[in-house]
């Protein structure tokens, strides 16, 4: 570039040679068009030969900085041959001032626009970063000799920030059209639309209701640039600096950051929220001019201010009166000071008008014409209005658009969480937080994952509509796990010839479209020893039926269908948006050679990374080796987009372009996919070999023997079992009300490794399970609390059911980590202290806890430890948000006499849990005495039957012959021909004999409302302080006291018989009158009774 003039008289001559041009074109344009054309051309050519004048106050371009008028004025051919003999000065420092900076503070719209589309026609070389570097460079060169160095690099980040400023001006909402907004972004560089400290970001303020407002099809349109160009932003957090007042009035959205899809529903509801308080506050006979309020509750550290509503307005139709945008404080611009971005707040309501205003005028044959309104500026004819008013219409466009806005975020979120580098690949995330802090919901379900380590042979379609028919699934999952399931259809679904209908887990996928999922991003499907036909794969995905297309696709984005050399025309057609595949390969090189074929898995336009999975002999290693080598090879040659890919935005959840663009507009965005996304190409596949070679003639372990001796159940049962065979159930008693809390059901907390719900054996208990939660994380969300990975939790589920089949269980899946010691696998003290948390929320009556976690344990952190030994006291709050504390059961170790040696006087968990009174329950032999194996026989509460107890439910898949020792010694027993024997299945029966004892005492509650004769009930008489009270640790040690006996080591021993054995006897009264049921309420006297005996009332 050449040096600038050295004297600055030249530089001045030339601009004022320029102004005086532009006010003679200005004033005679009226006169003589085609003269002031001629002067124009004239104009552009001097322009031509000194544009790139220059000296310590700016160029030419920054001299208009200086002279808005003129600025204005000048013709847009003038102003873009300055810009493109010196392209640079659009991001030039010169005294503070960067042109398109201040262009757009000061909200010049034709100087905007014009720098603007001027760098649209190249943005490869226009564009912000590239401009910047261009501008640093000449600055180098430039300013060695004027002892200035400006900085220009953040300049491009300063005018993104200013363009998203919104509401700096009054009666703009946009500083900048959203047209140009969209330009911008395709501009700017990643860098420069980061979230920067505590102020809001791009996104933020794009997110913000009042633009679906503004202009409700656009919005979308400007949301999906921002996160295509960059991605990251969706995990940005609206920091605690920044309020809405709804969240501040509820305690429950109370917290430190927000996610960016919260923030636009806050906003939203903001909005709706201060127009219903001024509904309700208007009068229809009082019209009052709107006030300014106090400081806005949206206030960030900077110190921002802003006004709210009052009332005053007289209201029409459903919402509000009139919405204003208020000025700011201080409009004079300071070119020293960056703006700062202000807050949209009404000084009142903005109108919801349901008939005409009294500005609209009446068109022809009598239709309403409503005066044109410009949303980011004035009215047509130029004039500012003083307020902008909405219809009706108006806002439920914007509720529509708020609602396209919400689903793109939530789809763009649950990617960003499937879609993750090698590095942080087996990283360890807790799925479920990141989605409860992004959607703020507990109630929907984001993704469903059967047990990886499990066949479910034994489910029925009842049975899956029941438990997970009755979720509400959120219209995209990020992923689904299927094992091989057998399906017992409905009874009307019979085979021709009357027998019943079964299917398998591709079932599913049926019933997700009924459960209303339109997309799924990542599928897993473990297809078992007989593979589906390719046609079953292709429907189950992408819904083609015969060849043609029958139901929707659900447009999956990573495919790891475990099938042997999947056919790459079924992955075509089932997943044409695949961009990661998971293959399982035989080992032939001749499917290594279809899948490479320029036909095959290369025309998959978005596929980026391929896994290969083969197990073969160490004999063929040498040869595999150099195949996949080959096959890598050829994948990564380079390869021809089928069609554009701006046709089709592969990020968004449409491929439909949300509104017309004029063709020059369009032109210009098609330009930035151009630069910023590679049209002639297709990305490289990247092959990742995660083969496996074993070595030949490998044997599996061993399976040792287990007793093959018979055992006679104990007599325990007997009187129990009998009594609960007896007594009538809750759904036999007339007008009982299950949503009393003293009359509904006992809900039972069982923490331990999940359950087996759909395992026949649990058929006739489903009804008794109620959604729970898993804390058995995985780097794809938590494995199913419908499972259990040794069976462990789904005896002891049934050991409950046994004793009080009317109780109501709550399962919760623990997380398991091998202990170094013993090489067993433990409980997770976190994934503990998350359970007993979550079933004190969820309001149980009993935690049962079946597992032990020493003390000492030196793998477990000290913070680990100190969160699950304060988690009781976190959760009981003080005063009116005291929380009830249920009654906690625990199992006491099984460690024998080797534990009792080794450990001493250790601690244990949950029994050392602060503030929890919690019973440690030991295994008692048929005897009643302690069994030998229980490691503190000293510190226990109650003994509880726990040598061979049977499953009295058949098929239970886990009935093994052997120890469990999936689990380890500190969760799992002895499980022998015989049954069951340890310390845990005690804490089951101890846990369902409360549950019963509980239920029993609301029985005898409903009997004493519900007795209608002589008031002589005094020796059975429950009322609600008794049900109270039974339901505490101390009233439940009061019960378990009195029908204890003693044993030879000092604890008692739990033995209901003599107690169950009188009630059995006054109920079998009624069996010659028809039984129990049919004798209501006066049956329910024993047991009644009964309770009032046990806590000696």
């Amino acid at each position: 570039m050449e040096t600038p003039p050295s004297s600055e008289k030249d530089f001045f001559d030339v601009f004022h040679h320029i102004s005086g041009e532009i006010d003679a074109i200005k004033a005679g344009e009226q006169r003589d068009p085609q003269s002031e054309k001629e002067r124009v051309h004239e104009l552009i050519c001097f322009v031509e030969d000194h544009a790139d004048e220059i000296n310590e106050d700016g160029t030419i371009l920054h001299q208009f900085l200086r002279d808005a008028r003129r600025a204005d004025n000048c013709p847009p051919e003038v102003l873009n041959t300055v810009l493109g003999k010196l392209p640079e000065a659009i991001l030039m420092n010169f005294s503070g001032a960067v042109p398109l900076l201040e262009f757009i503070r000061r909200r010049s719209k034709k100087m905007v626009r014009v720098v603007i589309e001027f760098m649209a026609q190249d943005m490869k070389k226009r564009n912000l970063a590239s401009l910047a570097t261009l501008t640093f460079g000449f600055a180098e060169t430039w300013f060695e000799e004027n002892e200035q160095n400006p900085d220009t690099i953040e300049a491009g980040r300063e005018i993104i920030q200013a363009a998203f400023n919104f509401n700096d001006k009054p009666n703009e909402l946009l500083p900048v059209n959203i047209d140009l907004l969209e330009i911008l972004v395709n501009l700017a560089s990643p860098e420069m639309l980061f979230k920067s400290n505590n102020e809001l970001s791009p996104l933020e303020q794009v997110l913000r209701f009042d633009l679906c407002l503004s202009d409700p099809d656009r919005q979308l349109a400007l949301v999906r640039l921002i996160l295509d160009k960059c991605p990251n932003s969706i995990h940005d957090l609206v920091t605690k600096e920044v309020r809405l007042q709804p969240w501040k009035a509820n305690n429950s959205l109370h917290q430190p950051e927000y996610s960016v899809y919260r923030w636009h529903i806050a906003t939203r509801e903001s909005w709706h929220n201060q127009h219903l308080r001024q509904m309700n506050a208007s009068t229809p006979t009082q019209v009052g001019p709107p006030d300014r309020l106090a400081t806005s509750e949206i206030a960030s550290e900077r110190g921002l201010g802003g006004t709210q509503p009052k009332p005053g307005m007289m209201l029409k139709g459903l919402m509000t009166a009139s919405y204003t945008r208020i000025p700011s404080s201080s409009p004079s611009f300071d070119a020293d000071r960056p703006a700062k971005p202000s807050i949209l707040k009404p000084s009142h309501p903005p109108t919801i008008m349901d008939q005409p205003s009294v500005s609209e005028g009446r068109g022809k044959e009598g239709q309403v014409s409503r005066r044109p309104l410009l949303r980011n500026g004035g009215l047509t004819n130029g004039r500012k209005p003083k307020e902008i008013r909405f219809t009706k219409q108006d806002v439920e466009a914007a509720d529509k658009a708020s609602d396209e806005i919400c689903k793109e975020l939530g789809v763009r979120f649950l990617r960003s969480t499937v879609f993750h580098n090698d590095e942080t690949r087996n990283a360890f995330r807790e799925i479920d937080t990141e989605i409860q802090r992004f959607f703020g919901n507990n109630e929907q379900h984001y993704y469903f994952a059967m047990d990886t380590a499990k066949e479910y042979r034994d489910m029925t379609e009842n049975q899956v509509r029941n438990y997970f028919g009755k979720r509400d699934h959120y219209h995209t999952l990020r992923h689904v796990f299927l094992q091989p399931a057998t399906i017992l259809l409905e009874n009307d679904q019979k085979t021709p010839h009357g027998s019943s209908r079964y299917t398998d887990h591709l079932q599913f996928f049926n019933w997700f479209r009924e459960w209303g999922v339109r997309k799924i991003f990542k599928v897993v499907v473990f297809d078992g020893d007989h593979p589906h036909r390719d046609e079953e794969v292709e429907k189950a995905l992408a819904g083609f039926v015969r060849g043609k297309k029958k139901y929707p696709s659900f447009d999956v984005e990573i495919l790891d269908w475990h099938k042997e050399d999947l056919c790459p025309e079924v992955i075509q057609t089932a997943t044409p948006q695949v961009r990661e595949l998971h293959l399982h390969w035989s080992g032939r090189n001749s499917v290594l050679r279809g899948w490479s074929e320029p036909e095959g898995l290369p025309a998959l336009e978005y596929l980026q990374k391929v896994y290969i999975y083969y197990t073969v002999p160490s004999i063929e290693e040498s040869r595999i080796r150099k195949n996949i080598e080959s096959f890598t090879r050829r994948m990564k040659q380079p390869r021809r987009r089928p069609v554009k890919m701006g046709q089709a935005n592969q990020n968004s959840t449409s491929t439909k372009a949300p509104v017309q663009m004029q063709s020059s507009r369009q032109s210009m965005l098609v330009q930035a996919h151009e630069h910023f996304d590679d049209y002639k190409s297709l990305p490289t596949i990247q092959i990742v070999d995660v083969g496996t070679v074993t070595p030949t003639g490998a044997a599996g372990p061993d399976r040792a023997a287990g007793s093959a001796s018979e055992s006679v159940e104990q007599p325990w049962f007997k009187y129990v079992e009998e009594f609960v065979s007896i007594i009538p159930t809750p759904e036999e008693l007339p007008d009982y009300d299950f949503k009393n809390p003293h009359l509904r059901r006992v809900r039972v907390a069982l923490i331990d490794d999940g359950v087996d719900l759909f395992s026949k054996s649990m058929r006739c208990l489903e009804s008794r399970f109620l959604e729970g939660r898993s804390f058995d994380q995985t780097p794809d969300g938590p494995n199913p609390v419908y499972s259990s990975v040794s069976g462990h939790g789904t005896f002891m589920a049934k050991t409950i059911l046994r004793i009080c089949p009317f109780a109501d269980i709550i399962p919760y899946r623990l997380k398991t980590v091998r202990d170094a010691s013993s090489n067993r696998r433990v409980p997770d003290a976190s994934s503990a202290a998350k359970a007993i948390k979550a079933a004190i929320e969820q309001d149980v009556d009993i935690i049962s806890m079946s597992w032990t976690i020493r003390n000492d344990n030196k793998k477990i952190s000290g913070a680990t430890l100190m969160e699950l030994r304060n988690v009781v006291s976190a959760c009981e709050g003080t005063g009116s948000q005291c929380r009830r504390i249920p009654i906690m059961f625990c199992a006491a170790s099984d460690d024998g006499i080797q534990g009792r040696s080794q450990h001493g006087d250790r601690g244990e968990f949950p029994r050392e849990i602060n503030n929890a009174k919690v019973f440690c329950i030991g295994a008692a032999d048929p005897h009643g005495q302690v069994w030998p194996e229980v490691t503190d026989q000293n510190g226990l509460n109650y003994l509880f039957p726990g040598v061979d107890i049977k499953d009295v439910f058949e098929g239970d898949s886990h009935d093994s012959d052997t120890i469990s020792e999936a689990l380890g010694s500190q969760i799992s027993d002895l499980v022998t021909r015989n049954g069951r024997t340890g310390s845990s299945v005690a804490t089951a029966l101890a846990a369902g004999l409360a549950a019963l004892l509980i239920h029993c005492t609301k029985l005898g509650h409903y009997y004493t409302n519900a007795w209608k004769g002589p008031d002589t009930r005094r020796k059975e008489t429950i009322t609600q302080q008794f049900v109270d009270q039974i339901a505490t640790y101390e009233g439940m040690q009061n019960a378990l006291d009195n029908l204890s006996s003693g044993s030879r080591s000092g604890t008692k021993y739990a033995n209901p018989s003599k107690d169950f054995a009188c009630a059995i006897q006054d109920l079998r009264q009624y069996d010659v009158q028809g039984g129990a049921a049919n004798n209501l309420p006066q049956s329910l006297k024993p047991i009644a009774t009964l309770c009032r005996n046990l806590c000696r009332i």
